[in-house]
C-alpha cells in the first residue's frame, strides 16, 4: 500500500504592503539625509537632481553641480546592477518575493552599513569629499532598492519615484479605476516616505552619530519578512 500523499503546501506571500512601505520609508530617510546634511541634494528621487543639476549649470556653479552629477550617476549604477542580477526574475503567484531580490535587498543593506559606519567614524560630520562619497553610496543603494522594486512586477508602485506612484493613485481616485488593496498600498509608500524624511530629521538632530541607521534598519527588516515567508 503506498503511503498517503501530502497535501500540497500552499505558499507563503510575503507581505508585498509591509515590505514595500518599509523601502519606502528607508528612502525618504535617505534623501532626508543627503539633502540636510550631505550637500543639499537627493539620492533617491532623481527628478529632483535633474532639476538642481540644471539651476547649477544655469548659473555657472559648477562646484555646486557636482554632488547631483554624482548621486545620478550612482544611481544608475546602482540600477544597473540590480537590473543584470534581476535579469530574466519576475514575481509571480507562486512566487511574490523571489529569492534574488532578497540577494538584492542583502546588497542594499551591506552599502548603507558602509554608510553607517562612514558616517559614526565621523561623528555625524563628514568633511566635503566623505560626502561626496557618502552621496554616491546612498544613491547607488537607492538605485539597487528600485531595481529590486521593479523585478517584484507591482507596477504604479515605486518606493523612490513617488512623482509616478503619486499620479498613478490620483488617477485611480479620478477614474474609480483602482484595486482597493492596491491604492491603501499606495497611498502607504507615500505617506511612509514622509515619514521616513520626518524620522530621520529627528534622528539628525536628535541622535546625529547614527542618523543613517533608519535606512539600514528597514531594510533589514525587509530582509526578516522575506526570509519568514
Amino acid at each position: 500500500m503506498s503511503p498517503p500523499r501530502r497535501a500540497a503546501r500552499e505558499p507563503r506571500r510575503t507581505p508585498l504592503t509591509v515590505s514595500l512601505t518599509l523601502l519606502a520609508i528607508g528612502s525618504g530617510a535617505s534623501d532626508a539625509l543627503s539633502l540636510t546634511s550631505l550637500g543639499t541634494v537627493f539620492t533617491a528621487m532623481m527628478t529632483g537632481n535633474l532639476i538642481l543639476l540644471g539651476v547649477s549649470l544655469g548659473h555657472a556653479h559648477f562646484a555646486s553641480a557636482l554632488p547631483a552629477v554624482v548621486s545620478i550617476s550612482a544611481y544608475i549604477a546602482g540600477v544597473f546592477a540590480a537590473a543584470w542580477w534581476l535579469r530574466g526574475v519576475r514575481a509571480s503567484a507562486d512566487e511574490p518575493w523571489p529569492r534574488r531580490v532578497t540577494h538584492m535587498m542583502a546588497a542594499l543593506a551591506l552599502i548603507q552599513a558602509v554608510v553607517l559606519s562612514w558616517w559614526f567614524a565621523t561623528g555625524g560630520h563628514p568633511g566635503l569629499a566623505a560626502r561626496l562619497a557618502l552621496v554616491g553610496l546612498t544613491a547607488a543603494a537607492m538605485g539597487v532598492q528600485s531595481g529590486a522594486v521593479n523585478a517584484l512586477a507591482v507596477g504604479g508602485t515605486s518606493t523612490t519615484y513617488l512623482t509616478g506612484t503619486l499620479t498613478t493613485l490620483t488617477t485611480e481616485l479620478a477614474t474609480t479605476t483602482g484595486e482597493p488593496l492596491i491604492m491603501r498600498r499606495r497611498v502607504m509608500v507615500i505617506v511612509a516616505a514622509l515619514v521616513g524624511a520626518l524620522l530621520e530629521t529627528v534622528l539628525l538632530i536628535r541622535a546625529r552619530a547614527i542618523a543613517p541607521a533608519l535606512p539600514l534598519v528597514t531594510t533589514l527588516a525587509v530582509i526578516a519578512i522575506a526570509r519568514d515567508r
